[in-house]
Formats: C-alpha cells, structure tokens, sequence
C-alpha cells in the first residue's frame, strides 16, 4: 500500500508542487492584492483591460510557438495539434485563473508608477456615525461609501466626519492606467 501510495506521488509530483504553490498564491497573494485598490477599479480592470491583456498575451504565446514549430520543421498536422493546446492552455490559464491572473496585473501595475493624483470627495450622507456616502467633487458619478475610506485609511468608523465635510485620497495610476493607493 505505502509502496503504491510512493508511486502516485513521485508519478505527479510536479502537479502537486504546482497545487501546492498555486494554493499558497491563492491564499496569500491574491487577497493582498485587493487591499490597495477600491473595489470600482478592479472591476473597470476585469471588465475592459483584462481581456485585453489577456488575448494580446495569448496571442504572443501562440505567435511563439508556431515560429518554433516551423523553425523545427514539423509536419503541417502537427503544428495544428500543438497550436489547438496551446489555445486550450491559453485559454485555461487566462480565463480560468482570473482571479490570479487578475492579482498579479494588480501587483505588475503597482510596480511602475504613471503618476499621482488627488481625488477630493465631499461627504453628502452620514448615518450612526459609521455609514457614510461621499461624491467626488468634480465627477457626480463617482461616489464612494465607508468600506472604500476605510479600506484607505485604516480607521474603524467615521465619527470623526461629518456632512460637507471634503476627504482627499493621493491616488497613484500604474502602468495599466489602474488607480491605486498606498494603505496607511
């Protein structure tokens, strides 16, 4: 039994390595990601960038490997085969992992810095002085609620504000134009 038991593991020991690094990224990297950017963002970021980025970097991986099947002069049925898993494999990766992918774009767009920015909103609605909802000053689209200051600043509730009161975040934009933030 110990023997067979040996055997399936030393057979798919790279799996398991990878499910193990996968599932430690999972756990600990992806989440840390979040703590620098507002909800919103994210969400602009899946929504329009993300696939994007993505079909441009599949395209470059299938790009790659069709040059070196030609290079290595494979037969025409063969080069079909090996292009048909790398889409698969393209595909798997990009839109299976997003939540992955997506994080390490977040930590890849903190890293170069565009530039910085202020954003001022002014508080418009205070209740039990822990729930609040403010609108940016030169965009009336653009509100946010206490979860967003909070996740900023770090403070646990919002007594310390009140209604007209103007908060000012220093924003950054990285190199995928995402806005984001240092916690304090």
């Amino acid at each position: 039994m110990l023997t067979k038991l040996i055997n399936l593991v030393s057979k798919y020991k790279y799996f398991i390595i990878f499910l193990v690094i996968y599932g430690i990224v999972l756990y600990t990297f992806v989440p840390n990601q979040k703590k620098y950017y507002f909800d919103k963002d994210i969400k602009l970021f899946k929504e329009g960038n993300y696939l994007i980025i993505s079909l441009i970097l599949s395209g470059i991986i299938l790009s790659t490997t069709l040059i070196k099947c030609i290079l290595s002069k494979i037969k025409i049925t063969q080069i079909f085969n090996v292009l048909f898993v790398m889409t698969f494999l393209c595909f798997s990766t990009f839109f299976m992992m997003k939540t992955t992918i997506t994080s390490f774009f977040l930590y890849t767009n903190r890293k170069f810095v565009k530039n910085e920015f202020i954003k001022s909103y002014e508080i418009f609605a205070i209740s039990d002085k822990k729930y609040f909802t403010a609108q940016n000053i030169h965009s009336k689209n653009d509100l946010i609620n206490e979860e967003e200051y909070y996740k900023y600043s770090g403070e646990k509730d919002a007594s310390s504000l009140k209604n007209g009161e103007v908060i000012a975040f220093k924003l950054k934009k990285g190199l995928f134009g995402i806005t984001y933030f240092e916690p304090q």
